[in-house]
């Protein structure tokens, strides 16, 4: 199965290469590359593409979302922060607006848990403690995923670490 989704990954980069090739700036296909190559840990291929995509399509939330991510991913913490913000602001205004489904219930917590990462990083641990309850309160199922994490945070505050430099992997 593994070999199969390599495979499968590899065609679906080539044909959105194609496509980017013939609209450069199409976003959906920038996201989507920009995914392929993180996934395959070509975090720089990445960053590009998202930045593109976020160039284009600031308005987007998944783009805006995804952008901070791997900002975030490539160390680039403080600029990842504002734009992990930004995102978590995009989500909750479209669940707040009525059109809230699972989907955007689950890009808001997306979007918080890695802007849970990008707080600790920027030793902003006392507001990642409290983003992080309120995650596993809003999602009990992101709670044994989210614990470690969230205790991170609170030592962070209760020792008063420099979380800077803490490595966290990043999903896109």
């Amino acid at each position: 199965i593994g070999s199969r989704l390599v495979s499968t990954n590899r065609l679906a980069e080539r044909l959105l290469e194609v496509v980017l090739e013939l609209n450069t700036i199409h976003t959906e296909a920038l996201l989507f590359s920009a995914l392929c190559a993180a996934r395959r840990g070509a975090d720089a291929l990445a960053l590009e593409r998202l930045s593109r995509a976020h160039a284009i399509a600031p308005h987007n939330a998944e783009v805006v979302r995804d952008y901070g991510a791997i900002l975030l991913r490539v160390g680039q913490s403080a600029e990842a922060l504002t734009v992990l913000q930004r995102a978590e602001r995009m989500f909750a205004q479209q669940d707040e607006q009525g059109a809230s489904t699972s989907l955007t219930r689950s890009s808001l917590i997306s979007a918080q848990v890695k802007l849970v990462a990008a707080l600790l990083m920027n030793n902003r641990s006392r507001e990642c403690a409290q983003l992080a309850r309120r995650v596993m309160k809003a999602s009990p199922n992101m709670a044994p995923s989210m614990h470690p994490l969230h205790n991170a945070c609170k030592r962070a505050y209760r020792d008063s670490l420099d979380a800077s430099h803490i490595q966290i992997d990043i999903a896109l």
